[in-house]
């Protein structure tokens, strides 16, 4: 086997495990809200939760490649990898909705695992083979974010809610020491430039078809994550056990994820018949 054949499978594993630990803890976190005593504003500090950690992301994020690009991909990967550790790690112990707030931007600010999987297969694979690479990495995130809110809700369920953020914290442990011992990355880009988020924007606000895919893009985002803060919450309200919410939650957040993939070729077929548009 290839080395790029390798890092492929290596990475693909992590990758899956990477998108199933993020995910898991979407049906439970406003629940968990409620375990450490949030009872007024709750749906409020679960919207601020989830907005944080993209906030900071988005801030950090052109900042993280270039060092990407500087000291090499497999780098930042180890580095996403820790950090997502201790990050769940310590969100298993938060006492008060302020230190969980503080570490969900901690986790915005210097993660990046996946981001930094793409870019080293993307770098590292041979150029006629870059295309079913980076299409198999897109199916382990894919299925991470289908099995990941199963997995946290039936986790939480059968134990508690700091036992899913602890799981998820080995788990992304486990890929990262993968990561360690078996990747190899051959190629390492410099550069000495560093980019950041406005400049980003300024090259993007140049191009105004590419403008109008990311207002889109936004919107979009935006109706999804306006649903996503709330739904476990919801299950309560509308009936559903306190007990199990956390459980059902999860099976709803997977079940938008399986009809993505069941019907995501439909559309694309058919957006070659007829237009993109």
């Amino acid at each position: 086997m290839e080395i790029w054949q390798k890092n492929l499978w290596v990475l693909w594993f992590g990758t899956f495990v990477a998108s199933a630990s993020l995910t898991m803890v979407i049906p439970f976190l406003p629940l968990f809200l409620i375990d450490i005593g949030v009872r007024d504003n709750t749906e409020m500090w679960a919207g601020l939760l989830f907005s944080s950690t993209f906030l900071a992301s988005s801030l950090s994020s052109p900042y993280l490649g270039s060092l990407a690009d500087k000291f090499g991909r497999k780098k930042m990967i180890i580095r996403a990898g820790i950090v997502l550790f201790v990050v769940f790690t310590l969100t298993s112990m938060v006492t008060n909705p302020y230190e969980l707030l503080a570490l969900r931007v901690l986790h915005g600010l210097l993660a990046g695992y996946i981001p930094a999987v793409i870019a080293l297969v993307g770098t590292n694979t041979p150029e006629n083979k870059v295309g079913y690479a980076l299409t198999t990495i897109s199916t382990a995130t894919a299925s991470g974010r289908i099995m990941g809110p199963l997995l946290g809700g039936g986790i939480a369920h059968l134990f508690n809610n700091r036992a899913a953020f602890v799981s998820a914290g080995v788990l992304i442990l486990l890929s990262t020491l993968l990561v360690i011992l078996l990747v190899k990355e051959e190629k390492i880009g410099e550069s000495k430039g560093r980019s950041s988020v406005f400049e980003a924007f300024k090259i993007a606000a140049s191009n105004r078809s590419f403008s109008m895919i990311l207002i889109l893009t936004a919107f979009v985002s935006i109706s999804v994550m306006t649903i996503e803060p709330v739904i476990s919450l919801y299950v309560v309200e509308i009936g559903g056990a306190a007990g199990d919410a956390s459980l059902l939650a999860g099976f709803v957040f997977s079940l938008v994820g399986i009809a993505g993939i069941i019907f995501a070729p439909f559309w694309g077929r058919l957006a070659d018949k007829v237009g993109f548009r």
